[in-house]
């Protein structure tokens, strides 16, 4: 047993977890570039407008800490974010139009919208994909059955994204309050 970023005891060995992080990553980098051909491909045929596509792989520390925040018994197959997917459009009602180019390309596990727009705060809407049966052969046989999320969200909802995960991360005195109040008031007007 290991102690964990929030001190707590973990389940599990934290160098063992470590070493199969490790012998995962070539996977991890394998699946997004695949499934950005399929996004990519789904884009172009549709006459969506999208800002950027991007990709990131979770890494180990952020890894450890959400399987010691939420107490994962199997943190390899319990967390299905690893591998993440951000589609940043510019409109609000693109959303629901890339939403179906991706429930078409992928096997949809969950959905979890985030966007109200009668709230303020961090807005996005979040699936947990896995590739489709359909794709078969050598280049999908080792990460076909891995689960990866896809973020949809606008320019704006990405914008607000950045300077909310700024300020969640500062303490109150690091950010002037006229500075946090202004910010919220931004989302608001967003």
């Amino acid at each position: 047993m290991g102690s964990g970023p929030s001190g707590q005891n973990l389940k599990f060995d934290i160098v063992a977890l470590e070493a199969a992080y490790k012998k995962r990553i070539p996977l991890w980098e394998k699946l997004p570039h695949e499934a950005l051909f399929i996004i990519q491909d789904s884009l172009n045929s549709s006459e969506v407008k999208i800002h950027s596509v991007i990709h990131r792989i979770k890494t180990f520390k952020s890894f450890l800490e959400k399987a010691d925040r939420k107490q994962l018994a199997d943190p390899f197959d319990q967390i299905r974010d690893v591998v993440g997917i951000r589609i940043v459009c510019l409109f609000l009602s693109e959303i629901e139009r890339i939403t179906a180019l991706i429930e078409d390309a992928f096997d949809v596990l969950a959905q979890d919208n985030k966007v109200d727009v009668s709230s303020f705060g961090y807005m996005s809407f979040h699936l947990i994909v896995k590739m489709k049966k359909s794709y078969s052969g050598p280049r999908y046989r080792d990460i076909g059955g891995m689960a990866f999320e896809i973020q949809i969200r606008t320019i704006a909802m990405d914008a607000w994204a950045a300077a909310s995960h700024y300020l969640d991360y500062k303490s109150e005195g690091d950010v002037p309050s006229d500075l946090r109040r202004d910010f919220y008031a931004l989302s608001g007007l967003f």
